[in-house]
């Protein structure tokens, strides 16, 4: 006798269970040593039903990372409504995000050398979707902002992942990671709110 197949109701909330046990294993043992067993255990599901959900761990962490995106996404625009300036409120959300990731230990767990190793496994139309979730992410902010930005989406989903990819590199940019951040986010609000909206 086969097991019962899951409602869509279970589907979601294993699915959920799944992204959110990546999550907690990138802070704990990262991508190369968290097995599909693993993810399993903590959505309590078999490996067999992980199959019907992901082909490959990977493929959760990238939902993982997914999902962090448009919490970004959405905070910004979020702060955006929150304050009389939009630059200001582009600022404040970017920097909000910022400290989030800061302690989020999950996020910085996620070295370049993992961040390669996921990319490389995962195929070349999984990464595609990811960047086009990114530039419709985008679009909407600028939407949000209003007229005054002659700025492709795509540009600013780039200017964006590169600000926050900083992150996996503070080691490396030492002391003044923090400062840089700031400058270079006062530099990208200054070309996007050149003329207040």
């Amino acid at each position: 006798m086969s097991p019962r197949p899951f409602s869509t109701e279970e589907k979601t909330l294993v699915r959920q269970k799944l992204i959110d046990a990546a999550q907690e294993y990138m802070s704990t043992t990262g991508i190369r040593k968290t097995s599909v067993e693993d993810l399993c255990r903590a959505a309590g599901i078999s490996k067999g039903a992980f199959y019907s959900f992901y082909d490959s761990k990977e493929l959760v962490f990238m939902d993982a990372l997914d999902a962090v995106q448009q919490r970004i996404h959405d905070t910004i625009i979020r702060e955006l409504h929150a304050h009389p300036s939009k630059r200001e409120g582009f600022v404040s959300a970017t920097l909000r995000m910022y400290q989030d990731f800061m302690n989020k230990p999950w996020l910085l767990a996620l070295t370049e050398s993992e961040y390669e190793i996921l990319l490389r496994r995962i195929p070349k139309a999984r990464i595609d979707k990811h960047i086009a979730l990114d530039d419709a992410s985008s679009k909407r902010l600028i939407d949000e902002l209003g007229g005054g930005i002659k700025v492709d989406p795509q540009l600013i989903s780039a200017v964006l992942r590169m600000l926050f990819m900083t992150i996996l590199h503070r080691q490396e940019i030492g002391e003044y990671a923090d400062k840089a951040f700031h400058f270079m986010l006062q530099a990208v609000a200054s070309a996007l709110f050149s003329e207040e909206n």
